[in-house]
């Protein structure tokens, strides 16, 4: 027999086709899509996927790229990350930052340059539109300002002064445009950029600072399609800046001017025809401050051996604010006085997050509460239940009276109005719905060996409300001492309700358990077993009696045999008890589990002021011949209610 060889565990982050990248893509696309309100958004998400540093945008492609290992710390897998969930956001507000970043870029990032304009105006005014774009999204969605702050590092490819001297004029404009209109939108606050507005201040003057004040004023007012209004701003800025380079912006150096370097759709590398027309009027893709592109053609990707743009790369007096020249400048100088304001306020920003997830985050899912059901189940409807002293049942023929009860409370539940939602699962093979990522795979797969495609990649849940659903009605009885003169009221009331419900006319199930008990893990004893309409009246019967620490049992065992926390339609828990507990904390634990999951908890109490758990539906009985009237009003009051 030939011999296996193992096959090797490759990391996600070892592999960028690794599909746990796509299943994280599918999950960013989603709230790419709620932070945009739109539904034809693309996320790629994985170790190298932007062109750029940490994220991009292409608006021609609907597009957004995220690198998530400059992104996130400490390599976490990525199938436990879902942006959508606040908690994850909160583990990782950089990359909910960037999302968020690039989600505004799609929503109100509708400026076109082309050709036609003039080149400084189009290099400054997509620098206007970062902090334009991140003002309108904190107007409309307050709550990403938090992931805004922790990604504010990560959005300035060249720092907040473009590449720039901060101590020179265009330097300390640039400053301004990125760093000190974000405090002016409300994206980060103005006494934590304080120093750096003192720098900007002693560079440009009072009276040029107060001009951009009133620049980035008018900016927060413009319309989203206003493309004259941008340009003309960005004309101002630039007259600020003493920047007079028409050229336009090169499409691959982040905004700044490249005499002659911007390629239109055709990649051809000129800055217009020979008799200095420009290369026609349609838009081009401009690279962003960020890394995003505008609305446009995109640039062809650069060919071997090209070196058109080693001249300008040698030039230090060119204010290209390329990437090479950039990191030539950063090896020979420290952190910029805005580049350690933005680092501290992204570090807080992050701490703030992180600090969050302790108190937003909840325990995973409790499964103790569902199998402490199954083995309550198990232990009382298998076999006979234990107590603290064994509860015989004897079985009466139903009088005439028990039949009156059985008879009212059939007649105030069939009156009852409640209704429920109903819920369908299917597959499908196209959205909207929820992604399968195993029915993914396979298509892929299907597709790459052109096979018929038979995946259904997406699970669609339609929800109808149904009038009067199926009912299913679990009795918990209390027989302990304390009960010794009501418990044939009790019985009897226990089987008219389990009558009633198991009628034909209701064709619901019912179940029901007797406890007492001296130990919080006592079970109860069953009465009505699931699936049957008792014909005989079971009366619990013993020589000597109980405590009552069973109740909290009786609940979950209930829950176990009928699966009321998981089940459609509607669900009551029925308890008559005088309140008598000592185990209070258990039982409302029990009761927690119930109607956590929607389950109506009726609590009959003999005693008026017997305790009842937080959020039951309480109902005094007093008057044991009106028992079966007062729990049929209860009852379908309580329905009606859920």
């Amino acid at each position: 027999m030939p011999s296996r060889t193992a096959v090797p565990v490759t990391s996600p982050w070892d592999d960028e086709k690794h599909p746990a990248w796509l299943g994280l893509s599918v999950r960013t696309a989603d709230w790419l899509s709620a932070v945009s309100g739109r539904d034809d958004l693309i996320a790629v998400v994985h170790p190298g996927a932007p062109e750029s540093d940490f994220a991009e945008f292409y608006p021609a492609l609907a597009e957004a790229r995220f690198a998530p290992d400059r992104l996130m710390e400490d390599q976490p897998n990525p199938e436990h990350i879902d942006p959508n969930d606040y908690r994850d956001r909160c583990a990782h507000p950089a990359f909910a930052g960037a999302i968020c970043h690039e989600a505004a870029h799609a929503k109100y990032d509708q400026f076109f340059p082309s050709r036609e304009h003039n080149g400084v105006a189009v290099h400054w005014a997509i620098q206007l539109q970062e902090p334009r774009i991140e003002h309108h999204l904190v107007r409309d969605r307050p709550g990403d300002r938090a992931w805004l702050r922790a990604s504010a590092r990560h959005v300035l490819l060249d720092g907040p002064s473009s590449g720039h001297d901060e101590l020179s004029v265009k330097g300390a404009v640039h400053t301004a445009v990125l760093l000190l209109a974000r405090a002016a939108g409300g994206v980060l606050d103005e006494d934590e950029i304080q120093p750096v507005t003192d720098q900007v201040k002693q560079v440009l003057g009072a009276s040029a600072l107060d001009e951009l004040n009133t620049i980035f004023r008018e900016l927060f007012e413009l319309e989203d399609d206003d493309q004259d209004g941008l340009l003309d701003l960005g004309a101002r800025v630039a007259r600020i800046a003493q920047d007079d380079d028409e050229d336009m912006p090169d499409q691959n150096s982040g905004g700044a001017s490249d005499a002659g370097q911007s390629g239109a759709g055709g990649g051809s590398g000129q800055g217009g025809d020979g008799d200095g027309t420009p290369n026609g009027g349609g838009p081009i893709a401009v690279r962003m401050p960020c890394g995003s592109f505008t609305w446009g053609d995109l640039p062809d990707p650069a060919q071997p051996g090209d070196d058109s743009n080693d001249s300008n790369d040698s030039n230090d007096s060119n204010d290209s604010g390329g990437a090479d020249a950039d990191q030539g400048q950063g090896d020979q100088r420290g952190p910029s006085l805005a580049e350690r304001v933005l680092d501290q306020i992204a570090r807080a920003a992050v701490t703030e997050a992180h600090s969050k997830i302790a108190v937003v985050r909840p325990q995973r899912p409790d499964t103790s509460g569902r199998k402490m059901a199954q083995q309550a189940a198990q232990k009382t409807f298998t076999r006979a239940g234990v107590g603290y002293a064994q509860i015989n049942i004897r079985h009466d023929r139903p009088n005439d009276s028990q039949q009156r009860q059985a008879r009212a409370l059939l007649n105030a539940l069939a009156k009852a109005q409640y209704r429920d939602v109903q819920r369908t699962t299917r597959p499908v093979a196209a959205p909207p719905g929820r992604m399968v990522m195993r029915e993914v795979v396979r298509r892929e797969a299907q597709i790459q060996a052109r096979t018929e495609v038979t995946a259904q990649p997406w699970q669609r849940t339609s929800r109808r409300q149904e009038e009067n659903p199926p009912l299913t009605v679990g009795i918990s009885l209390d027989v302990s001492g304390s009960m010794r003169a009501w418990i044939n009221s009790v019985a009897s009331t226990g089987w008219a309700l389990a009558h009633a419900v198991a009628s034909p006319r209701l064709s619901g199930t019912v179940a029901s358990v007797a406890w007492n008990g001296v130990d919080p893990s006592s079970v109860g004893t069953a009465l009505i077993k699931p699936g049957k309409r008792p014909a005989t009246v079971p009366v619990p019967v013993f020589d000597w009696w109980g405590g009552s620490d069973g109740c909290a049992q009786s609940l979950y065992a209930l829950d176990g045999t009928l699966n009321l926390t998981s089940k459609s339609g509607a669900r009551v828990a029925v308890v008559i008890t005088d309140g008598d507990l000592p185990n209070q904390p258990d039982v409302q634990r029990a009761a927690d589990h119930l109607t956590r999951s929607g389950v109506v908890l009726l609590w009959l109490s003999v005693q008026e002021d017997g305790w009842a758990p937080t959020g039951a539906h309480v109902e005094y009985l007093s008057d044991p011949e009106t028992f079966g009237t007062t729990v049929g009003r209860a009852l379908a009051s309580a329905l009606a209610a859920a």
